[in-house]
């Protein structure tokens, strides 16, 4: 923030003027205002950019990444989150039915006694247990 126009030391003398004293004690309060908004301006860019950075990766030295595609980016990230938990959900039914298959198939062997080795038939099941 650039340095106040007016000095404390002037401000202190102008306070003791009755005319002066309210606009010297509304500029304070100006003052302390912009201090606290420049604060949170800070701080919400701070924010915008760890967020771009954590969407994005990192950026190469000496530059930043725009923040005016983030909230498309983040509707595409959940929705890629979706797909995935959909991917995922299907990929664990069909590990299931094929267990099931694979349980039928080994009840089907085990009935049969055709004199084979059934030592890869043994092996799976105990895998299976």
């Amino acid at each position: 923030m650039s340095e106040p126009r007016v000095s404390d030391e002037r401000l202190a003398e102008l306070c003791k003027r009755p005319a002066w004293h309210a606009i010297a004690h509304d500029l304070r309060d100006a003052r302390a205002e912009l201090n606290e908004d420049e604060t949170l301006r800070n701080r919400m860019a701070q924010l915008l950019t760890d967020t771009a950075n954590a969407m994005k990766g990192e950026p190469e030295p000496l530059h930043c990444h725009d923040w005016s595609d983030l909230p498309k980016f983040a509707a595409l990230m959940v929705v890629n989150e979706r797909n995935l938990i959909e991917q995922c959900n299907a990929a664990r039914a069909r590990l299931a039915e094929l267990e099931r298959l694979g349980d039928a198939l080994a009840d089907r062997l085990r009935m049969c006694d055709l004199g084979t080795d059934h030592s890869a038939l043994a092996a799976w099941e105990q895998r299976s247990k």
